[in-house]
């Protein structure tokens, strides 16, 4: 499918992270977060509770580094952690009313850096993208995108 000098997927996908990520850098050195707190804060601002291994998954985090991130974007007030009603011993994640408030613009600003994306590369292009990384990222084992969100 592809010609003999295109690079493997993984390395095109790698690519287009690291330009995707260029272009948040600003927004997200204004909001002073990490890409993996953006990641976090993104996932939250979605749901209405998440368990941190559910979290950890959906934000393509090691557990580990979702705890990290939670911890400092608890720090700030932007996320809170409590208890799941139906099973104590697991914790359940939100995003604060501060932490929504903070996100909201910068999902704004996101969404231009989308559109520039999409002007560049066309409409067309832009949405069979999105579209196809929706599919592999559900066909692939351990799915990055939640199965009930679409």
């Amino acid at each position: 499918m592809t010609s003999d000098d295109t690079p493997p997927l993984g390395m095109l996908l790698a690519r287009a992270s690291r330009a995707v990520d260029e272009r948040m850098a600003p927004i997200l050195d204004d909001l002073g977060v990490t890409a993996d707190q953006w990641r976090v804060l993104v996932t939250l601002s979605t749901t209405t509770g998440i368990t941190m291994s559910d979290l950890a998954r959906l934000s393509v985090l090691s557990p580990a580094g979702a705890t990290r991130a939670i911890d400092t974007l608890a720090d700030r007030a932007l996320v809170y952690r409590r208890a799941d009603p139906t099973d104590k011993r697991r914790v359940v994640v939100f995003l604060s009313a501060h932490g929504a408030a903070t996100v909201a613009p910068a999902l704004e600003e996101v969404s231009r850096v989308d559109a520039t994306i999409a002007a560049e590369i066309g409409s067309a292009r832009f949405l069979a993208l999105g579209d196809g990384l929706i599919h592999l990222a559900h066909g692939t084992r351990g799915a990055l995108v939640d199965e009930t969100s679409t």
